[in-house]
């Protein structure tokens, strides 16, 4: 994302991360009741993130980056068009980003703490020619870092709530996946961990591991 410094003395860097509503007051000047408000997030001396994120308006925006001097400079609008142009730029890239947390974590989220064979049994039919990924370790990490991108808390089932969505997956996917190229190589994985998911359910007491 696009940088730029602080005049001196702070000497700060900054980065754009959008726009938001949700803050109306400009933490520079203290004006209130904006419309909208830049987000931008402090960086170290290497680039970084360093601190919370910061809300300007796009006046203060402009002179907290060093792009203008004050309303009187002569670059002012062109300044402030530009802080508004690079933070919707920033607000649509974090969006995206958005988007692909909340469809991954929409298939991955109940399986965050699957036991392994289940895990490696969803990996292989939905990516088949991938060898250098350990699912036990990509879908836990993936799935907090997904949570983070869109503001959610860490959960913590109670029950085997990955047991209950392996079997449906399962079941939905039986007869796709049985046709699928190589199926006859992942089917023993998928099996395994259908087995271990309805033990895993008796084991809850729900249902007696029997799917109501």
């Amino acid at each position: 994302m696009p940088t730029a410094e602080l005049t001196a003395p702070t000497r700060m860097m900054f980065e754009f991360a959008g726009l938001t509503d949700s803050v109306t007051e400009c933490e520079l000047c203290g004006r209130n009741h904006l419309k909208r408000t830049v987000v931008l997030l402090p960086l170290d001396s290497e680039g970084g993130r360093d601190g919370e994120e910061t809300y300007y308006g796009t006046s203060c925006a402009a002179m907290a980056l060093g792009w203008s001097h004050g309303t009187d400079d002569p670059q002012h609008r062109r300044a402030t068009a530009r802080v508004l142009r690079e933070a919707r730029a920033a607000e649509a890239k974090r969006e995206s980003e958005r988007a692909v947390a909340r469809e991954r974590l929409t298939f991955w989220g109940p399986f965050e703490h699957a036991e392994g064979i289940v895990l490696w049994a969803l990996w292989r039919a939905r990516n088949p020619h991938s060898t250098d990924t350990d699912p036990r370790e990509w879908v836990p990490q993936q799935v907090a870092a997904d949570r983070a991108t869109l503001g959610l808390d860490p959960y913590t089932p109670d029950v085997p709530v990955w047991a209950a969505a392996y079997l449906d997956w399962h079941d939905h996917n039986a007869a796709a996946l049985a046709e699928a190229p190589g199926h006859d190589l992942f089917d023993g994985y998928r099996n395994r961990a259908a087995d271990r998911a309805r033990r895993a359910l008796a084991e809850a007491g729900l249902c007696g591991g029997e799917r109501a």
